[in-house]
């Protein structure tokens, strides 16, 4: 069968809302951080719960707490908080990007090694690591001050970095506010117009704002890919564990190529540098295929199963070889496999899809064996 087409499968890992049934009940306005465009909700004097501390809730937080009446934010487990880095750039500056644009990818790149040499802080037993808990805390501290009550119920108990890292300079401070409660029990119910949680607590509230993250582990969900021997490969991933090489590529789909596919997520730097780094490998694989005057490529599977053997090996020198409950990671599945995260830094991937080794490829005319991709 011939091939004469290619699939770039890049629809994201952040893109479809996880509503849990349970809040589902409730009969006031609600909204998802995700689908906030798309409301016209006034929160002025209002009383507002939020669920959710993660990456979402506290860029909301912050702004909400000014507009409400109440907010009360519903939290699992405090988050490792950093001080986000943002200064308004002075007219000169600014005048030098424009005008001598290497100045601005001097300036690119002094970002890019700023957050690689955090790096080392993602692996278990380094300086590194130490170093970054303790400015952790101590921003966390200057934020609270001496309210030893509201420090204790925000400090993390789970190991840095396991779940997604938080920039902010005004959310700690926000929880201070005299209209802002922390509730750090377990839902157990939502009616129509409360929250109930374990210990007999009862909030009404107005509004009730998700910070619930999203369905990562859905991957590319709702579309379905057939791959070879009408593998079904969503169903794969999702039961088992996604397979394939650099995120990239998948020995289940000959001529599927995938961009911030499983573990090509970060927890220190920018995916947008990892999606550079893919769209020139499969550009650079494409060019074979035609230099060849091939219509199909497969990656072979020897290839694939050394990839994820060093990969599983790695991971266990990172914070995420043992996601246990303390942390209840995203980047997770059902089965505490990190499917998510890059487990090597950004300067090793760019190495590894620079240029690609041809040789890890079956570049053919026709498809064997009846094989083919629907999707």
């Amino acid at each position: 069968m011939r091939m004469d087409c290619f699939s770039i499968n890049s629809p994201g890992a952040l893109r479809l809302p996880n509503v849990p049934e349970q809040f589902r009940s409730f009969k006031g306005p609600i909204i998802h951080s995700a689908q906030w465009a798309n409301q016209n909700i006034d929160f002025e004097n209002k009383v507002v719960g939020i669920v959710g501390n993660g990456a979402s809730a506290v860029q909301l937080i912050p702004q909400l707490a000014t507009r409400v009446k109440e907010l009360h934010s519903y939290q699992r487990k405090p988050a490792w908080v950093m001080p986000k880095r943002n200064f308004k750039f002075p007219t000169f500056i600014q005048w030098l990007f424009y005008y001598i644009p290497f100045i601005m990818m001097i300036f690119r790149w002094i970002l890019f090694w700023s957050m690689e040499i955090f790096y080392p802080a993602l692996i278990n037993g380094t300086w590194i690591r130490w170093v970054a808990k303790w400015y952790s805390k101590r921003h966390l501290k200057n934020e609270i001050g001496n309210d030893d009550k509201l420090l204790k119920v925000l400090t993390p108990k789970h190991a840095l970095g396991c779940n997604r890292i938080i920039v902010s300079n005004d959310y700690l401070a926000t929880m201070r506010r005299q209209n802002v409660k922390v509730h750090t029990d377990i839902i157990t119910a939502v009616n129509e117009t409360s929250i109930h949680t374990e210990t007999g607590g009862q909030q009404e509230i107005d509004i009730l704002v998700l910070a619930t993250g999203y369905l990562v582990q859905n991957y590319f969900a709702p579309m379905r890919i057939i791959g070879k021997n009408g593998e079904d490969v969503l169903n794969t991933w999702m039961t088992k564990r996604p397979i394939g090489y650099l995120g990239i590529v998948t020995t289940s789909a000959p001529n599927q190529f995938g961009i911030l596919g499983p573990h090509t997520g970060l927890g220190h730097n920018s995916v947008i540098f990892m999606v550079e780094c893919q769209v020139n490998y499969t550009c650079q694989i494409i060019e074979e295929m035609m230099l060849q005057d091939a219509r199909v490529f497969e990656l072979k599977k020897s290839t694939e199963d050394e990839e994820m053997k060093l990969l599983d090996i790695q991971m266990k020198k990172m914070v995420w070889g043992n996601l246990d409950s303390t942390c209840g990671s995203w980047y997770a599945n059902s089965r505490g496999i990190n499917t998510t995260i890059w487990p090597w830094s950004c300067v090793n991937y760019w190495w590894r899809t620079r240029k690609p080794d041809f040789t890890k490829f079956h570049f053919l005319e026709t498809l064997q064996n009846n094989n083919f991709i629907v999707i």
